[in-house]
């Protein structure tokens, strides 16, 4: 029986970050995500109480602090053969209209924090070796209505986990995989210095090869001028040419970055910005 009330947002009293179950009931009891089947819970009117992460839609992209979530709809509820099913395949385009997509939409607008489960199915070493977690609260900063993989439109929903929630668990297969590509980078750099041109115990380099007789301190040094070599594009010397390259690859950065600026406010009706400030300030 349930003993709280889900139509909150934030926080349920007395369940704490990380709390498992052994099925979207026993989680649905404690009051976090209600329902054992919708992904969306929450009212068109006030916005979404929490979502679920089941890994039951191909466009959806776990990075665990932030992920693209699907909207509901537009799948098949019997298949070919006439079976009844929960999770069809993708077969018409999502809606903003529907009741779940509009919950979410809402949030995104009154900027409400939504609950987040995670479950063993997402295909991220995020998700929880099996049942399903509560991750904390997510904020929506982005909405879309874009064409998904499956060649129709969908309701994408950009989540962000807010601050001080502590560290999402991660699967111990993900630790382990992690930990072996750092032993063999690590390796390969201990190899790559065991056989350079520097003494790694001193710091210093090796005994010179050259069988050149070594300079008398009485003796003038040989200046070797740095030489230079035309680039044909009036840049003149290999330095100079290699700055304006470095200004030229800047230049096309910053202006990469505005594009993406304007393009996420012409997506919010905003109008686009001239500035030349890098993206994200």
């Amino acid at each position: 029986m349930r003993e709280v009330d889900p139509t909150r947002f934030g926080h349920i009293p007395g369940v704490p970050l990380f709390t498992t179950w052994p099925s979207r009931k026993a989680c649905s009891d404690s009051g976090v995500h209600v329902g054992i089947i919708a992904g969306i819970y929450g009212s068109k009117v006030h916005g979404a109480y929490s979502i679920a992460l089941s890994g039951q839609y191909n466009d959806d992209d776990d990075q665990g602090e932030t992920f693209m979530y699907t909207g509901t709809g537009g799948r098949e509820k019997v298949t070919n053969t006439g079976k009844q099913t929960k999770y069809g395949r993708q077969i018409e385009d999502q809606s903003f209209e529907h009741s779940h997509n509009k919950a979410l939409l809402i949030s995104y607008t009154n900027g409400s924090p939504v609950r987040v489960i995670r479950g063993s199915k997402c295909n991220s070493k995020y998700a929880p070796p099996e049942g399903y977690r509560y991750d904390g609260l997510y904020v929506i900063d982005d909405v879309k209505l874009e064409m998904g993989i499956n060649g129709f439109k969908v309701c994408r929903f950009a989540f962000r986990r807010l601050p001080n929630q502590g560290n999402i668990p991660v699967r111990a297969y993900a630790l382990t995989l992690a930990n072996m590509k750092k032993t063999k980078r690590t390796q390969a750099v201990s190899e790559t210095e065991s056989d350079g041109d520097l003494d790694l115990a001193t710091n210093s380099p090796p005994p010179s090869r050259s069988s050149s007789p070594p300079i008398s301190p009485s003796e003038p040094v040989p200046v070797r001028s740095a030489p230079t070599r035309s680039t044909g594009r009036g840049r003149g010397t290999t330095q100079g040419g290699t700055l304006a390259r470095m200004r030229k690859s800047l230049g096309g950065r910053r202006a990469l970055d505005l594009g993406r600026l304007n393009h996420t406010r012409a997506l919010q009706g905003a109008q686009p910005s001239s500035s030349t400030a890098p993206y994200g300030q």
